[in-house]
């Protein structure tokens, strides 16, 4: 799920966009990580975990700094990870491009008085250092 999925189907989170992934289901209540974690059950293979950039990852992602999500399923997600039999899930978060100037800025609202903002500023400095500046704000109200 590339980052423009992401924003099109407005998925602020990795739980938001795994709802459109296939064979995935989430046990929010359980309590895996050091900062309150989800398992997920791949396949009905049991619970695994997420992964970010190829490491163990106990925090939910944000997109407002994911270029994409990645699920692999079955015995091939341990090729690129420590998976379980299910598969695995991992973030893919955005990167400094030395290729080109970017630059976005995104703002939401939602119908309970809600609002997210997020900026994606990118600019090479040399051929081999490049900046990078993700940020956002969100003001989420209960419903």
């Amino acid at each position: 799920m590339t980052s423009q999925f992401l924003e099109d189907s407005g998925s602020p989170n990795f739980r938001g966009a795994a709802e459109w992934a296939l064979n995935w289901v989430p046990f929010p209540e359980s309590n895996t990580g050091v900062g309150g974690g989800f398992s997920i059950n791949y396949r009905n293979m049991g619970s695994t975990f997420a992964s970010r950039n190829y490491f163990l990852w106990y925090v939910e992602s944000d997109s407002y700094n994911t270029e994409r999500y990645e699920f692999a399923r079955g015995p091939n997600g341990v090729l690129f990870g420590d998976a379980g039999a299910g598969g695995i899930s991992t973030t893919w978060t955005k990167r400094p491009r030395f290729d080109r100037t970017t630059y976005a800025v995104n703002a939401r609202a939602d119908s309970y008085g809600g609002y997210r903002t997020s900026i994606d500023f990118n600019r090479p400095l040399h051929k081999r250092f490049a900046l990078r500046l993700n940020s956002f704000y969100e003001s989420a109200p209960s419903w």
